[in-house]
């Protein structure tokens, strides 16, 4: 924000040095050209017109020269976080330290870097950074680990530098460079290129992050075209976004869920296709809210005779229906949530499978596509454990016996430990009645290769 003080003096009658005083306790600030820098609120200025009393028309002016001033002010909208690593053999002292790493960065910003902070233990050694002057709002920290270097170990330095992206934007580098390049540039000159790792920025704060977990908790970064949907439904946050890479992505609790690519790597080998007829059977869908299983299943040149479909979150199917037809075909238009061989239920499937117990139903195929099994067995993950359990006994009786199928996903390979509790569960269902086979497929939206499970209940 830009306040002009010229103008507050002439209406107010207050001297320049009071509005230093305020701006003083609205934030950093300071004089340019005859206006204050400040980025706080304008509640801190509501007292300035007691200094000396002023009309309501002058009281009006002045509110609109700061109002003025307000907005001049850009708000950030997404802040950039770049990171850089480095492993040493040795130390650095100040002076090194000040020679390898600060001028450069001096040099990057066209600014003087100032110290705010500076912190010294035995085992480490820490710094943080401003740029000299408001008007380019940079934060920087500077850290070396291992101070006292043990035999065969090396000295740590990271390098974090953050800042607005519209204040990067505006920021003029040499030779057309981003602000990573330039980094890179300047540093490397003083360190080995090989010790050093430049991490692409870390795009923060916006509502919808481009950055995803696989099943082993990695982080991912997808590039969204648009976000088409983003929301809270009583049970999940709900995202569908556009790329380039997969079409529409449907995205629940910040994991991708489905995409408009994924038919065959998912769908198909949760289907277990081509190795299963649904000529006409009947068949059982638990939550399936993309649309996707119904409309492949009747897509087949011998469909089931009856599909049912019970999801709990309806947002997600009217999400679906809107921004991925591609993948759900008309069937949840809710419109269409019934006909003469199918029926959508926005219900709990758990109530619809005990209702199921209650009398004489059976199904030839049951799909469990519901909540992705937990990467461990700790405590904290006993209650979802619990849940899956009673969905895969409920379901598994619910089968034609010997002739029936749970089809079903897990989780990655990468989480082999889930897998292998996951089978312990299989191995104990119905009495231990109950035999799998398992089936894997890289599924391009997850980045990762996924595992299916195909679970039949036999009796004698």
């Amino acid at each position: 924000m830009f306040l002009d003080v010229q103008a507050c003096m002439e209406i107010t009658d207050v001297p320049s040095t009071f509005f230093g005083l305020m701006m003083g306790r609205m934030g950093r600030g300071s004089s340019r050209g005859g206006h204050f820098d400040c980025m706080e609120n304008l509640a801190s200025l509501s007292s300035v017109h007691l200094y000396q009393p002023m009309s309501g028309e002058k009281i009006g002016l002045f509110y609109e020269i700061i109002s003025r001033g307000f907005d001049s002010y850009t708000m950030p909208t997404q802040i950039q976080t770049y990171m850089v690593d480095y492993r040493l053999d040795s130390y650095l002292d100040d002076d090194l330290l000040r020679a390898l790493v600060i001028q450069p960065l001096q040099k990057v910003f066209k600014s003087k870097l100032i110290e705010i902070s500076v912190r010294h233990r035995p085992q480490d050694f820490s710094k943080s950074f401003c740029l000299e002057g408001d008007e380019i709002d940079v934060s920087i920290w500077i850290k070396l680990y291992n101070k006292h270097l043990p035999k065969d170990q090396h000295v740590l330095l990271t390098l974090t530098v953050e800042l607005p992206r519209e204040i990067e934007e505006s920021i003029i580098l040499e030779d057309g460079f981003s602000l990573e390049e330039a980094l890179k540039t300047s540093l490397t000159t003083n360190f080995p290129e090989t010790s050093g790792s430049f991490f692409p920025a870390i795009k923060r704060t916006l509502k919808d992050s481009p950055y995803l977990r696989s099943s082993d908790n990695r982080l991912m970064e997808y590039k969204y075209e648009k976000v088409l949907f983003s929301d809270q439904s009583p049970y999940q946050f709900v995202q569908i976004v556009q790329t380039l890479d997969f079409g529409p992505l449907l995205i629940l609790d910040g994991y991708a869920n489905y995409a408009e690519s994924d038919k065959e790597t998912y769908t198909h080998m949760l289907m277990n296709l081509p190795h299963e007829d649904y000529s006409g059977k009947e068949v059982l869908i638990l939550g399936g809210g993309d649309g996707a299983l119904i409309q492949e299943l009747f897509a087949l040149e011998n469909p089931p005779s009856f599909v049912t479909m019970v999801d709990i979150d309806a947002m997600v199917m009217d999400a679906c229906n809107q921004f991925m037809p591609n993948v759900c075909g008309k069937f949840l238009d809710r419109s269409n949530w019934e006909g003469p061989n199918h029926k959508i239920i926005a219900g709990d499937a758990i109530a619809f499978m005990k209702e199921c117990l209650s009398g004489p139903k059976k199904f030839d195929f049951i799909f469990g596509d519901l909540t992705d099994t937990p990467v461990s067995t700790t405590p904290r993950d006993e209650s979802v454990w619990a849940f899956l359990k009673m969905i895969l006994d409920m379901g598994v009786n619910l089968l034609k016996p010997n002739t029936g199928k749970y089809l079903t996903h897990c989780n990655g390979i990468c989480v082999p430990q889930s897998l292998e509790a996951y089978e312990k569960v299989l191995a104990n269902l119905a009495g231990g009645s109950c035999t799998f086979t398992k089936t894997t497929r890289y599924v391009n939206s997850f980045y990762e290769t996924w595992t299916y499970y195909q679970i039949i209940r036999n009796e004698k």
